[in-house]
């Protein structure tokens, strides 16, 4: 398949930099360790500290930089800030990244 000059995979030139990001916060094995307990329910940084046993610079860190990309939502209840997966934007990544495996393995 020719690729134009517009677009890289399907993916217009403008959104590489954002695909960049997320392709680097997902070659992370925190993020997909945060990822994967979020996905089941929310969680604080002191429980997210506690399941990856990494510190706690760290998970603020990378969980900062999921929720800058969109990855992850935030509620806060009190001085406590929860995390959960953004459903809507992993679901869209998810079947993304489906498509062009499929699509490479064709």
């Amino acid at each position: 398949m020719k690729v134009k000059n517009e677009t890289i995979l399907l993916l217009p030139l403008s959104n590489v930099k954002k695909l960049t990001e997320i392709i680097r916060l997902l070659d992370n094995e925190l993020n997909w360790k945060m990822l994967s307990l979020i996905a089941q329910k929310e969680a604080n940084v002191t429980e997210l500290i506690v399941a990856t046993k990494k510190d706690q610079s760290a998970v603020s860190f990378y969980l900062g930089k999921l929720r800058k990309a969109g990855i992850v939502e935030t509620r806060r209840n009190g001085k406590n800030v929860y995390y959960s997966i953004n459903e809507k934007v992993f679901n869209q990544l998810s079947n993304y990244i489906n498509e062009l495996v499929w699509k490479l393995s064709n």
